[in-house]
């Protein structure tokens, strides 16, 4: 079927759930199934992945203006995000290299670096 221009998202909006409408290149419309909404994870390591993706999402979500700031340092000029740095630092896997980046002395002050 061939459809000129693009009709208003108000008239299908009453379908959601039904089907979806796909607008392609030359006027052509494409109708599929609406997709099923998939369920819980049935492997429990899976579940407890998505556990602890939850809580670090969470954690970042609530994370201390100081560690924000540091990892917008980290990230200015970079194509990463703070969330990334923030997310990595959260699994572990995060690592600073002294002499590289915004802090080229290594972390200074702290119970750490005394």
């Amino acid at each position: 079927m061939v459809v000129k221009g693009r009709p208003p998202r108000a008239a299908l909006s009453r379908l959601r759930g039904a089907f979806t409408v796909h607008y392609l290149s030359h006027g052509r419309v494409s109708i599929h199934a609406w997709p099923v909404r998939r369920g819980e994870p049935r492997s429990p390591v899976t579940r407890d992945q998505v556990a602890i993706w939850d809580m670090v999402l969470e954690m970042i979500k609530r994370a201390p203006s100081p560690e924000v700031s540091i990892a917008l340092a980290a990230t200015k000029g970079t194509a990463f995000y703070a969330k990334d740095i923030l997310i990595a630092a959260a699994y572990g896997n995060y690592i600073s290299f002294p002499g590289w980046g915004q802090f080229p002395n290594g972390p200074v002050g702290g119970p750490v670096a005394s």
